[in-house]
């Protein structure tokens, strides 16, 4: 064989393997595409306790309490501000709860401030 034939034969092998590569790489990208996805439906919908109590009993088992819990402290924030997981109905009634104090508080601040204000106004005249 020539060496131009010898070329010739390697540069037809390469667009194969590039071509190989390329579809092991998009296969595998599809793979994890899918299992993330699955991932998210499977949490999508569930309370805030709820996505916690379920990701507990699946890494309880294999990683203890204390770093199930630390890797769960970290996750279900991140779940709740992708909009996946709902707040849980009675945190939500609390926050409402507390913000309709706060607001009762202010408004007797200054209905307070209002009648220490009328009467110093009757007490100078």
């Amino acid at each position: 064989m020539t060496r131009n034939s010898e070329e010739a034969d390697t540069r037809g092998r390469h667009p194969i393997r590039t071509l190989l590569r390329l579809a092991v790489f998009a296969g595998v990208a599809f793979s994890v595409g899918r299992f993330v996805a699955r991932k998210k439906q499977e949490y999508a919908g569930l309370t805030e306790s709820q996505a916690r109590d379920k990701l507990m009993a699946k890494m309880t088992p294999k990683l203890g309490d204390d770093t199930a819990a630390e890797i769960a402290d970290q996750v279900i924030p991140k779940l709740k501000e992708r909009g996946l997981i709902k707040p849980d109905p009675i945190e939500e009634a609390a926050d409402k709860l507390a913000q309709a104090a706060d607001e009762a508080k202010e408004n007797v601040t200054e209905a307070a401030d209002e009648v220490a204000e009328a009467v110093d106004s009757v007490v100078k005249d």
